[in-house]
């Protein structure tokens, strides 16, 4: 299968530095969404979710940190940006 030049080009799902697919940081929450992996480990579509209305709490022996950051993951294997097949011959050439 040909790549298109967006495909080729896209700088969610390509080797390299990669784009954030979504950021929202604000004084509610912080919500990041990424494309992580590449070649034969596969890829995932990783979503980072922290409410920073939940405040730590300190009692007697410490703090109890409760605004710790969710995870979130799925395989994936397309680019949900350009569309390119991340199983395909092309993607294992860019080694």
């Amino acid at each position: 299968m040909k790549l298109t030049e967006k495909q080729k080009n896209c700088p969610y799902c390509r080797k390299g530095k990669k784009e954030l697919i979504y950021e929202q940081d604000n004084s509610a929450r912080a919500v990041r969404v990424r494309i992580k992996g590449q070649g034969k480990r596969g890829y995932r579509l990783i979503v980072n979710y922290r409410n920073k209305l939940e405040e730590d709490e300190y009692e007697p022996g410490g703090w109890i940190v409760k605004n710790t950051t969710e995870r979130y993951g799925s395989d994936i294997n397309f680019c949900p940006m350009c569309g390119r097949d991340l199983r395909s011959e092309e993607v294992r050439d860019e080694k």
